[in-house]
């Protein structure tokens, strides 16, 4: 009974990023349907700015993805206090104690 629940929720929470991402897709297809109608130039500068953004975009919600865990950790009260990882002579990030 629990897995059949498990998947039923995991497919629904699939289904509205699937459906996310398809939409997106889609802004991109009509904005290059639409710059390439009105010129090369348009066009051009669309992939251009298209690159620059993914690249950017990849970039930080990948440092951020990689925080939640131990963001997580921190709202769980998981994680000890700050003052516990302060060692002489050595500097830890909270990321890595969590």
């Amino acid at each position: 009974m629990a897995a059949g629940f498990e998947a039923g929720t995991i497919l629904r929470h699939a289904g509205t990023v699937w459906i996310g991402q398809v939409a997106v897709m889609g802004f991109g297809v009509a904005d290059t349907m639409i710059a390439g109608r009105h010129s090369d130039e348009a066009l051009a500068a669309l992939s251009i700015g298209a690159a620059a953004y993914i690249s950017v975009y990849v970039a930080l919600m990948g440092v951020l993805q990689a925080q939640l865990p131990s963001g997580l950790h921190w709202a769980a009260g998981a994680c000890p206090p700050a003052a516990q990882w302060v060692v002489p002579g050595r500097r830890y990030s909270s990321t890595w104690q969590c």
